[in-house]
């Protein structure tokens, strides 16, 4: 079983590194939900060989708009594609973020999200895309303490989903 699954993967590598990708470049827009909040943003990704990075901006949709603070999320991520083709693709992904939040205007010391998750992205499309990822993994909270006047965190489990559209050139 283990020889058929390595075999497998082998043929999916090999399937992949001969693939020409003609679009490097692609944004997305997206809607995603996450640990702490409903996210809306914009992702950008370079691909090369079967390789990709991904830069992503985000704003928290209920702190945001609905309670009137801004709450910002930038992110990185790496992906290597096991199934291209010319209209779909299958890719692992790590990516890590950081979020902020300051709740009160008086308040110097905002709240700090930062999450690395490990997931997977599909893309529908060639030019035009449907793009979907799921990620989960370390979610780590830092809050200020104004009586101790220091940050104290937690770390616990976190998951992020998006769905979006996605433009390639």
């Amino acid at each position: 079983m283990r020889h058929s699954l390595l075999v497998l993967l082998l043929v999916f590598a090999f399937t992949c590194l001969s693939q020409e990708n003609s679009l490097p470049n692609a944004i997305s827009l997206r809607a995603s939900v996450a640990k702490t909040d409903y996210f809306t943003g914009i992702e950008w990704m370079h691909s090369w060989s079967n390789q990709f990075v991904l830069g992503q901006f985000d704003f928290g949709y209920s702190r945001s708009i609905l309670q009137g603070c801004f709450f910002p999320r930038v992110g990185i991520g790496y992906g290597l594609k096991l199934i291209d083709s010319k209209a779909f693709h299958l890719a692992p992904i790590a990516t890590t973020s950081l979020s902020m939040l300051s709740t009160f205007s008086a308040n110097e010391h905002p709240d700090c999200w930062s999450e690395t998750y490990f997931g997977y992205r599909l893309v529908f499309g060639n030019k035009w895309a449907f793009v979907q990822s799921s990620t989960c993994g370390l979610f780590h909270e830092m809050t200020y303490n104004t009586f101790s006047g220091k940050y104290s965190g937690v770390s616990s489990f976190g998951f992020y989903g998006s769905i979006g559209v996605q433009y390639a050139w």
